[in-house]
């Protein structure tokens, strides 16, 4: 009995605001968090501002940067991403340990 996923705006902000900080101290070292930011400004924005009532599908915009490029050298930075594209989706902690549970996995949230 599965539920469905929803937004949890004070967990999105606490996520965007995260992720946002960390980008703009990568941002002079790394282009692509530079880019990254530049991307996801609008996104952090809504976030913020408890725009986003609709949990998003898929992968938030910039993951080739944290999967293929750069930035996934940075495990802090890897790590804030993937919990903003979980809240992004209306994941929350709970939900993602039952999921991860499920698979057989293990991973800190």
């Amino acid at each position: 009995m599965s539920t469905q996923p929803k937004i949890d705006p004070p967990l999105l902000q606490a996520r965007s605001n995260r992720l946002k900080q960390l980008l703009e101290a990568y941002s002079d070292s790394e282009p692509e968090a530079a880019l990254c930011l530049k991307h996801l400004s609008p996104l952090f924005a809504d976030a913020m501002a408890n725009k986003i009532h609709t949990p998003r599908r898929g992968v938030a915009p910039c993951a080739s940067y944290f999967i293929e490029g750069r930035l996934r050298q940075h495990p802090e930075l890897e790590e804030a991403f993937a919990d903003f594209s979980a809240a992004l989706q209306g994941l929350d902690d709970a939900t993602l340990r039952e999921t991860w549970g499920q698979t057989g996995r293990s991973r800190s949230v």
